[in-house]
Formats: C-alpha cells, sequence, structure tokens
C-alpha cells in the first residue's frame, strides 16, 4: 500500500485508482449475479415457450448457451471513475421462429414486452400471452441491490483486496 502525506492525496488514490478497480470487479460481479438471479426468475422461470424446442431445426432456448443467462452477453463499461454502467445485450435467437426478434432489442422486448419504444414480436398468437408482458429482470435486479447489502459487501471486499481495513 502507498503511503500518503495528506488526505487529500489518500482521496485521490482512492478516487482514480482503487473505486475504479472496485467497479469494474467486486460491483460488477454481484449485479451480473443479482441480474442473472432475476433473469432465471423473472424471464425463463415465468413460462416456457411454445417454439421450444424444436429438436428437428435444433431450435432451443439458449439460456446460458448465448442467451439471457449467458454472462457474455452482460456487458460493462466504466463511465467515470465512480459510475459503472451494466447492459444486458443479448441477441434475440436468429433460429427462433423464423428469427422473428432479429434486428430488435430482446432484453428490451423481455424487460419492457410488447409494443415499448416501437420494438413488437412479429408474432402474437395469443395477444396475451406471458412473452408479450413486461417481465422486468433489469428493474427488479435494481431493487434487489438497493434493498439488501450486496453492494455494501461488495464495496468492504473490494477494499479488503486493495489492503484497505474498512470499519
Amino acid at each position: 500500500m502507498p503511503s500518503f502525506n495528506s488526505i487529500a492525496d489518500l482521496e485521490k488514490h482512492l478516487k482514480e485508482k482503487v473505486i475504479p478497480n472496485i467497479l469494474k470487479n467486486e460491483i460488477k460481479n454481484v449485479v451480473v449475479e443479482t441480474e442473472l438471479k432475476h433473469i432465471k426468475s423473472d424471464v425463463y422461470d415465468v413460462y416456457t415457450p411454445k417454439v421450444y424446442p424444436n429438436i428437428e431445426q435444433d431450435i432451443h432456448r439458449r439460456g446460458a448457451d448465448g442467451g439471457m443467462l449467458d454472462p457474455k452477453n452482460i456487458k460493462h463499461t466504466l463511465i467515470s471513475n465512480d459510475t459503472l454502467s451494466v447492459t444486458n445485450e443479448t441477441p434475440p435467437n436468429p433460429y427462433a421462429r423464423d428469427g422473428a426478434t432479429v434486428n430488435k432489442s430482446l432484453p428490451d422486448l423481455i424487460e419492457f414486452g410488447d409494443s415499448y419504444n416501437g420494438n413488437e414480436y412479429d408474432y402474437t398468437d395469443d395477444p396475451d400471452a406471458k412473452y408479450l408482458q413486461p417481465r422486468p429482470f433489469t428493474a427488479n435486479t435494481i431493487e434487489d441491490l438497493k434493498n439488501s447489502d450486496k453492494l455494501i459487501n461488495a464495496l468492504h471486499d473490494g477494499l479488503k483486496r486493495n489492503k484497505i481495513e474498512s470499519v
């Protein structure tokens, strides 16, 4: 751990080095883990699509293999030294029902439901189908994080990893 000649130097070190590092590691990991939990419970567990599985055409719900549950589809960007952006950028399944959701935002379709911001499913066999309704996994992730100590604990873990004792 470096030594500091003033509180201002310590504060500068924390803001420029430590906090961004914690955001990109511990905080990102907690956000991704929490979002994956909500994708499972709020998206996948809500219903079983009628178009899956189609063994003959190898059409299946992708899950953790390129789908919404795949952590590789959750991107993070450090916006500033104290702001982390985490977004789900899962592409639509190009094999689902003639690629009906291709060129659309799959996370938006799921989060906000059919017809949000001009984003619509191309097939609406049943207007009451659960897939057409909002399944707010992002909003639920945010609420979960707000109402828990997960982020505080992640900050403590990051400080400890950086050999900074927190009280």
